[in-house]
């Protein structure tokens, strides 16, 4: 007569719940953290800072820091320099960005 091996669970199901989603809430936050550190304050990231002119920058983050959308003519009231200066900086980023 063979000997059957029962291993008996003491965990409680509702605390490999908990396990599981302390384990999603601390990569969630990981993840979080990762992405926070690729953009500035001004909401650039690093290689944005890189490739981009500083007139190019200025607008970008500007937008960003609006909520991600603005028209063209609140950005021209909103920067000093020439309006058609910056209407083609504009018109450059939605081609670059």
């Amino acid at each position: 007569m063979g000997h059957g091996h029962h291993v008996v669970s003491t965990v409680a199901p509702w605390l490999t719940g908990v396990a599981i989603l302390g384990l999603l809430l601390l990569i969630t936050l990981s993840l979080w953290a990762v992405h926070r550190r690729t953009r500035g304050s001004d909401g650039l990231s690093p290689r944005e800072r890189e490739r981009l002119s500083a007139e190019e920058r200025t607008i970008l983050s500007m937008v960003r820091q609006h909520g991600g959308r603005m028209a063209q003519t609140e950005i021209i009231d909103a920067l000093p320099g020439d309006m058609q200066d910056l209407a083609d900086t504009i018109n450059s980023l939605t081609v670059t960005v």
